[in-house]
């Protein structure tokens, strides 16, 4: 029996372009960051950067910060052919909004095509949880930034 052409669903995918206005940082480590615009606030990049620097990575200039918002999708394919990167970190953004046709468990990295992610968060709300006095998404995070970077930890 022969499928007619164009007999099913058509995902979309973002726009190639990397749009380094929405970016911050050298990404010398290449490593991406990924968070939603709502989380670019001072105390979150603080407290972002604390996170960081327990992996030893400066937020200045080991790893580039990708801003993203729910109406602007992005293509890390498009990402990754303008600013080459090995690891990425994403708060909050669910795979298809990143151009991924996978998705794994929060807190869990997994390579693919020579990347390692991981997907995390919202960075509010394992902020907040903090805040809170409550650590359970943050050690879930550390356990994860363990996993994803030994060689920083001496592991």
């Amino acid at each position: 029996m022969k499928t007619p052409f164009l007999d099913f669903k058509i995902i979309a995918t973002p726009e190639a372009s990397a749009g380094r206005d929405r970016c911050e940082g050298d990404g010398k480590k290449q490593v991406l960051v990924v968070c939603q615009a709502a989380q670019a606030n001072e105390s979150l990049l603080e407290f972002l950067g604390r996170i960081l620097g327990a992996v030893q990575l400066d937020p200045r200039e080991d790893i580039l910060l990708y801003v993203i918002t729910p109406a602007k999708p992005i293509s890390l394919s498009g990402i990754r052919r303008d600013f080459p990167f090995e690891k990425a970190i994403l708060f909050g953004a669910a795979p298809a909004q990143v151009g991924l046709q996978f998705a794994p468990p929060p807190y869990h990295p997994v390579e693919h095509a020579g990347v390692h992610y991981l997907f995390a968060d919202d960075l509010q709300d394992i902020y907040v949880e903090r805040q809170q006095g409550k650590k359970k998404r943050a050690a879930a995070l550390w356990k994860a930034l363990r996993e994803m970077f030994p060689e920083r930890l001496g592991s």
